[in-house]
């Protein structure tokens, strides 16, 4: 039996059984072995009924000294009782509905009882107990709870694992004994038993220990392989030295100076293509802080080579805001450019004439939405691929963009920091840059945290911003009505006929079909609506420099980095912003958080706050980026652990067994992106 054979090979798993295993995502023996525990009942020890918490779990040995009386209540319901004993007191046993307790309970007999115990002024009673003889295989172990559906029990769970490993299951470990103990590591099959068989702490701990670095190892290694594999490929284009003349005419036409971060970064672009090295690199940044130029003057560079290049964004309007900046910048050079906008097109016949230029090269610089990644567009000489807010783009979509040209440079753009712990598992294929300094004379965002008695003095303070001439967005979590927080169709009822109904508004939000969405983000960036209630779909894709007040309903329910990423969409113009995050909760924790962002505007700082106060949640959004979500490891409780396995994979990648263990890591966590596809 192997890791690779379908789950109806294990005894006691029929048609109907596989059905409902398939509905948790469990197909191989391997994805049940996979399946761990959401929780433990700790049964490593028994305790007295005297020493038993009021309503907690407890295993006590006793004896029965009563015979078993039931008495039918009503049809539905039957209940049996016995008067249990150990040396510290008595208590009574309780079974509802379960007549047939009297076939393996008797008087006089001592067991081990597991339930809940309940405790009042006269009487102690354990409610529903499991009873154990006192020779049981399951007595004094951890007992795993698994996340069930419907028509499964942990019992059917426990005993499929449990039959595999009777049987005997064959799992190949691919570190070697040396490794392992260097690392002081549980070998991985006595890990996958004890992980869902542990009979005491310590060995729970080594499982676990052990599960979690496999975890951090295989996405590092394969990370690391692909980032191999890049650097093998042919170059595009390298940088020519002469050509930096007309990289500084550029340069001088901007109205204003690049950071001494802008610089660094930009050098570190040269020298990689200095170094006929293929650029696979992260721009990591704040919200405003130039990554957008230092992607125009590659783009530049690449058109000045003779290739195409492709910048790719997650929203049309942020294409079109791309478009005209980069067509009215690069007018003024005299380099060939010819830059398309490929977004939406009104018929299928002009859609493939546009295709056709874009084959023929009649089109060098293309600013496009996801549409690009359709198959049947085609490029004739792409050599730089540049994705914006990489967080909305995944590893499959950068791979399909790349895969359109020759082995072209990539640069990936990100305005969400991230600690260096969490971009060795999300960004490990790639060289990470990054930004740390805004440009000179940008007002940092004031920020405030408010409850709802404020909101009058907030609404006066927004009028106030669009008698100037400026703009507000009010953000909510939801977008229907909700008893728990305000929603965007809620919020945008109430201001329309209350304190902004002379002035126009416009709701914003994700159950909008794309042309509306547009629609409204359009009429906002011209300043039509002045007001614009709307959820997180704002999160990206939106420039609005005249915007500067951002409100933030519910602001408990938003995570800290994400907060800022939403607080980023003002600030971005000559006037000061400010950004008011509205709760009322009175949690520590709530007032922790808001803490952070009124102190800080850092987003690195920020982020691995975060990291720490909440864990990474789906923030960093596995999935969306294309890789299998961890089961166990967790990157703000584990980062030690993640730090190890960094430190293997520098050393399996110069040792002698590097092709073997690649090999079966390669093999191992393609299965888990082809379990993503097909789920």
């Amino acid at each position: 039996m192997n890791l690779r054979d379908p789950i109806i090979s294990i005894k006691g798993i029929g048609n109907t059984k596989e059905k409902l295993f398939h509905t948790l995502g469990i197909y191989k023996i391997g994805d049940l072995i996979e399946y761990y525990p959401i929780s433990y009942e700790d049964r490593t020890k028994s305790i007295s009924i005297e020493e038993a918490m009021d309503n907690h779990r407890s295993l006590i040995k006793a004896t029965i000294t009563s015979n078993l009386v039931t008495r039918k209540i009503r049809s539905s319901l039957s209940i049996t009782k016995a008067t249990a004993r150990d040396h510290s007191g008595n208590f009574q046993v309780v079974w509802y509905n379960s007549p047939y307790i009297g076939r393996t309970v008797f008087a006089g007999k001592t067991y081990y009882f597991y339930g809940k115990v309940n405790k009042s002024f006269h009487n102690i009673q354990m409610e529903m107990p499991e009873v154990f003889q006192l020779n049981a295989e399951d007595l004094f172990s951890f007992i795993p709870k698994y996340s069930l559906t419907k028509g499964l029990t942990h019992k059917d769970i426990r005993k499929a694992i449990k039959n595999v490993f009777d049987k005997g299951i064959t799992v190949e470990d691919y570190l070697s004994q040396e490794l392992i103990n260097k690392y002081k590591l549980m070998g991985l099959k006595e890990a996958y038993e004890k992980i869902h068989y542990a009979k005491n702490r310590e060995d729970l701990t080594r499982a676990r220990h052990r599960l979690i670095f496999n975890e951090f190892l295989e996405i590092q290694i394969a990370f690391r392989s692909m980032k191999e594999e890049i650097n093998n490929d042919p170059l595009p284009f390298f940088l020519d030295d002469n050509r930096m003349n007309q990289v500084q005419e550029l340069l001088n036409i901007l109205p204003f100076q690049l950071t001494l971060s802008q610089k660094e970064v930009l050098e570190e672009l040269y020298e990689d293509i200095r170094r006929s090295k293929q650029i696979n690199r992260l721009i990591q940044g704040d919200v405003g802080s130039g990554k957008t130029i230092i992607a125009v003057i590659m783009l530049f560079i690449c058109l000045l080579n003779g290739y195409q290049g492709v910048m790719m964004v997650p929203t049309a309007i942020l294409a079109e805001q791309h478009y005209e900046y980069i067509s009215n910048l690069f007018s003024k050079l005299n380099i060939g450019a010819r830059v398309g906008l490929m977004t939406k097109f009104k018929t299928t016949k002009q859609r493939l004439e546009y295709l056709h230029k874009i084959a023929a090269g009649e089109y060098n610089l293309i600013v496009a939405t996801h549409g690009v990644l359709q198959e049947d567009v085609e490029f004739s000489n792409l050599g730089l691929v540049i994705t914006d807010e990489q967080h909305r783009f995944g590893v499959r979509q950068r791979k399909q963009l790349s895969n359109k040209g020759k082995d072209p440079h990539i640069i990936v753009m990100s305005a969400t920091p991230i600690p260096r712990t969490t971009s060795l598992v999300l960004y490990g294929d790639l060289e990470v840059s990054t930004i740390n300094a805004l440009p000179a004379g940008r007002k940092p965002i004031k920020t405030y945290s408010v409850n709802t008695s404020y909101r009058s003095r907030i609404y006066k303070m927004i009028l106030k911003e669009i008698s100037d001439g400026r703009q507000a967005y009010i953000l909510c979590p939801s977008i229907e009505m909700n008893d728990q927080m305000n929603s965007a169709e809620e919020v945008y009822e109430k201001c329309r006929n209350g304190a902004f109904k002379d002035i126009p508004i416009g709701l914003l939000h994700g159950k909008m079909n794309s042309e509306e969405k547009e629609e409204v983000m359009r009429a906002f960036y011209e300043n039509k609506i002045k007001v614009l209630i709307c959820t997180t779909v704002v999160e990206v894709g939106i420039n609005v420099p005249n915007a500067t007040i951002m409100l933030i309903e519910n602001a408990e329910r938003f995570g800290l980095a994400q907060l800022h990423q939403l607080r980023g969409r003002v600030g971005r113009g000559e006037h000061q912003s400010h950004c008011i995050l509205l709760t009322d909760s009175k949690s520590q924790k709530t007032k922790q958080r808001m803490d952070v962002l009124i102190q800080s505007t850092d987003g690195f700082y920020i982020s691995q706050r975060d990291l720490e106060l909440r864990g990474p949640g789906d923030y960093f959004g596995f999935r969306q980026h294309g890789l299998p979500s961890f089961k166990l490891a967790d990157l703000s409780k584990h980062q030690s652990i993640l730090l190890e396995a960094n430190e293997m994979v520098e050393y399996i990648l110069h040792s002698a067994e590097q092709e073997y263990i690649k090999k079966k890591v390669l093999i191992a966590f393609q299965y888990k992106l082809d379990q993503i596809s097909m789920n």
